[in-house]
């Protein structure tokens, strides 16, 4: 069951004996057919949590190469000298050029070389995990899509796929806009409903990846149907604005549920106006 509070009367008498009877008292009315009585929580497999733990890895290692590179940042910022952007890219000649023209003191430059060196194990780390991850995208497509859609990246399709673990877990669309937690909050009452902004209660990878292929679609699938239904809408709204956030918001839900019925074979890549794309040359010859 999903954690949750037990001590629902604030008594602050917490004990094995009272939470035994709480949580038994709550899975007989479980049973009984009260599904909001407890929540279920699926387990996965060993498999799944292998490849799961590949992709939140490489999430790891992007933080941390963020904050070498934001580190080295700081270190110039403080010292009051100029940063470049992206001041820890580039080869060694390059580096040894941009320490020619910015003439740090050597004291700086030894601590920059450390942040520099742990920035570029970690792009390194992230380059692999990359690949690995592209590579067994297609391999685990379902047959109703034969091949990616435009805009549909192998990294972003793969790590959904690893985070759900298994597409058929969901039994309407209802529960896939939960997991992800883009189901909008709501405060009701009577006559009056409130509705806010979403809950964010699900699985943020998941709502991040959806929300970049979201923008991506917008740009290169004109003929899918979530595109058509936002089109008119994003072309009123100003470039970064709120409102134009919210559209994508809405749309990487759609999205979401349309993956879900790719995946269990509910639909297929025509039937949602969606394009196919030709697969990279590398994942190619590593089938």
């Amino acid at each position: 069951m999903c954690p949750q509070k037990l001590d629902e009367r604030c008594k602050r008498v917490n004990t094995d004996k009272r939470d035994s009877r709480a949580i038994a008292g709550r899975l007989d009315r479980y049973l009984a057919g009260n599904d909001e009585a407890l929540v279920k929580v699926r387990i996965p497999s060993e498999l799944e949590e292998d490849e799961r733990a590949v992709c939140r890895q490489r999430d790891q290692m992007m933080k941390g190469r963020k904050q070498f590179e934001a580190q080295g940042r700081s270190l110039l910022m403080f010292k009051g000298l100029a940063c470049p952007a992206h001041w820890w890219r580039g080869s060694e000649a390059d580096w040894k050029e941009t320490l020619q023209k910015q003439n740090w003191p050597a004291s700086v430059v030894q601590l920059l070389e450390v942040y520099r060196r742990m920035a570029l194990a970690a792009e390194m780390e992230i380059g692999v995990l990359t690949l690995k991850i592209e590579k067994s995208a297609v391999e685990n497509l379902p047959p109703s899509m034969p091949a990616l859609p435009n805009g549909f990246g192998e990294l972003s399709v793969e790590i959904l796929r690893r985070e759900v673990c298994d597409w058929s877990r969901f039994k309407n669309r209802g529960n896939v806009g939960s997991f992800f937690g883009i189901c909008c909050a709501e405060s009701s009452s009577g006559e009056r409903q409130n509705q806010g902004s979403i809950t964010k209660t699900g699985n943020p990878r998941c709502r991040h990846a959806l929300i970049e292929l979201a923008w991506r679609v917008l740009q290169f699938q004109p003929d899918y149907w979530v595109v058509k239904k936002f089109k008119a809408r994003m072309d009123k709204t100003k470039a970064r604005s709120v409102a134009r956030k919210k559209l994508i918001v809405a749309m990487a839900r759609l999205i979401g549920v349309d993956l879900w019925r790719l995946y269990t074979g509910q639909t297929t890549l025509a039937k949602l106006g969606l394009t196919a794309r030709k697969v990279k040359d590398y994942v190619l010859k590593s089938l």
